[in-house]
């Protein structure tokens, strides 16, 4: 029986259902502590007869304060964990007391969820010492570090000049209950939903808005973030804007839509295509993504490069030939089912971790 301890958000929302679920399937047979970011939890929670054990942080700020170390230092010798997975908030604070206290002998793994190259078109260039700060984090505290696609791997490579990594594709609870999309209306609804970061392709969203005939097209669009005020002016009755998602809200926001577009210029395993791919709605996504590799082009997804004009042909083609739309609505179904499923997710991290 090993000790195994995760930081990342103790909920069953979205990719957080990843840990909730892999910490429950670990307690089966291990002993498993939990550092919750979010929920809090004034008390710590034992479940499962003892095997899980969740702790949440001194306050519900993100914990990076000294107090957060001192108080971590405590639970690592109440429990000795012999493996370490930072996922989230907390997981730096986990991994660097975890092996400086087992003097280097803790296996620790850290998720790499958010490309370098896609923060730095956000945010612009990272400042050297913060990069070799990080750098050396990898290299000396962090024995396997898990990218979630070969796109972010190649992108740790290249940012990091390092190779101890093991690709482990996400995934998420299977929520589909059937609801499928009218191929044969006159409007197709088209959804965007995410970060309004210039990275997603907020330009190019706009840019469809602007041109696409409000006649065959109607946009659904969700989130926040610094281009927000653009999406916030628009005043257009085939334009409906939906403000920040709880996670109970998404489905049946994905369910009013019959295409999902992703027109990001970089980003990892998106979520929301994920998502869409489980509703069995027809994803558009960006060949700049870690999520491209993992769909067929033009058979699980159709792929295009980051372009005004690349988007706009493919919705004008799945306007024009519903047949197709609804092809790759089923098809895009069979890859949640065969690449993403939550249980196959979990047996994979189990076995990366413990051999």
């Amino acid at each position: 029986m090993a000790r195994i301890l995760i930081a990342h958000n103790f909920k069953q929302d979205s990719w957080f259902v990843m840990c909730h679920r892999l910490a429950h399937y670990l307690a089966e047979r291990h002993e498993v502590v939990f550092m919750s970011y979010r929920p809090f939890f004034p008390e710590q929670q034992v479940l499962m007869d003892g095997k899980l054990t969740v702790y949440s942080w001194t306050t519900k700020k993100r914990p990076v304060r000294i107090q957060d170390v001192l108080y971590f230092i405590g639970i690592y010798f109440r429990h000795r964990p012999e493996v370490v997975v930072g996922h989230f908030a907390g997981g730096n604070v986990c991994i660097l007391v975890a092996k400086l206290c087992s003097l280097f002998q803790a296996k620790t793994f850290e998720w790499y969820h958010t490309p370098s190259t896609a923060i730095e078109y956000d945010y612009g260039k990272t400042p050297w010492f913060k990069k070799y700060m990080r750098r050396l984090r990898y290299q000396y505290f962090v024995d396997t570090v898990v990218p979630v696609s070969n796109f972010s791997a190649k992108d740790y490579q290249q940012f990091y000049r390092l190779n101890n990594f093991q690709v482990v594709l996400n995934a998420i609870r299977d929520e589909y209950r059937g609801v499928d999309a009218d191929m044969q209306a006159p409007v197709i609804n088209v959804g965007f939903i995410g970060r309004f970061n210039p990275v997603k392709g907020v330009d190019i969203l706009l840019g469809l808005i602007n041109h696409l005939s409000p006649e065959h097209f109607a946009f659904r669009i969700a989130g926040e973030g610094p281009e927000q005020e653009k999406i916030e002016a628009l005043d257009l009755p085939h334009v409906e804007y939906f403000g920040m998602l709880s996670y109970h809200h998404i489905r049946s926001f994905i369910e009013g839509c019959h295409v999902i577009i992703i027109p990001s210029y970089a980003d990892n395993l998106v979520t929301v295509g994920i998502e869409a791919l489980m509703y069995k709605r027809c994803l558009v996504l960006s060949r700049h993504t870690g999520l491209a590799e993992y769909v067929g082009a033009d058979d699980d997804a159709i792929l295009c490069d980051p372009t005004f004009e690349a988007f706009k042909d493919v919705l004008q083609r799945l306007y024009a030939d519903r047949g197709m739309l609804q092809r790759i609505s089923a098809q895009g179904r069979l890859c949640f089912e065969q690449k993403f499923e939550l249980e196959a997710h979990v047996r994979n991290v189990e076995q990366m971790m413990l051999g």
